[in-house]
């Protein structure tokens, strides 16, 4: 069966859109839809691949439909298995390492939680890197690359930081 499924790597805010047969080898994936980030790489085992707002990464023997990737998924692929971030609000500093894989959105609910935000409060304020907007379907792991795997953000309103 033919899915599509989304494809996020390091250092990209542009994501890929793949059509793959459900029976097609997770580590095959990367070869073909992520070459880039095998490519001059010693070895295929460097590149770790995961599934949206997951911690572990997948196992590469395994077919698309054992990984339980499903259509329209969202998926990381690359060398990070871990993101340092660090996320300032008013002045104050929120530090953590998430799996490259976590959405903009769970980063954000963090960030809100730690923060004590209510959700009235909390209906203005975004992720933002480098004065940009982060889509909520952002993948952490793209922001940044191998080997830093870190990356800073602002949690803002459109007019703190365009005002």
């Amino acid at each position: 069966m033919k899915l599509k499924v989304f494809v996020h790597v390091n250092n990209s805010q542009k994501y890929k859109t793949a059509e793959v047969n459900d029976d097609l080898k997770v580590g095959q994936l990367v070869k073909e839809v992520a070459h880039t980030q095998t490519e001059n790489k010693d070895f295929l085992e460097d590149v770790e691949i995961y599934l949206e707002d997951q911690d572990d990464d997948l196992d590469k023997g395994i077919s698309i439909k054992e990984a339980n990737i499903k259509h329209g998924d969202h998926i990381f692929v690359g060398r990070c298995k871990k993101v340092s971030v660090t996320i300032n609000y008013a002045g104050r500093i929120f530090s953590t390492s998430v799996s490259p894989a976590t959405s903009i959105k769970k980063l954000r609910k963090l960030a809100l939680k730690y923060f004590v935000i209510d959700d009235v409060s909390a209906a203005d304020l975004l992720l933002w890197l480098n004065k940009e907007p982060l889509d909520n379907r952002e993948l952490i792991g793209s922001l940044t690359d191998y080997p830093s795997c870190g990356v800073s953000l602002v949690l803002a309103t459109k007019n703190d930081i365009n005002g």
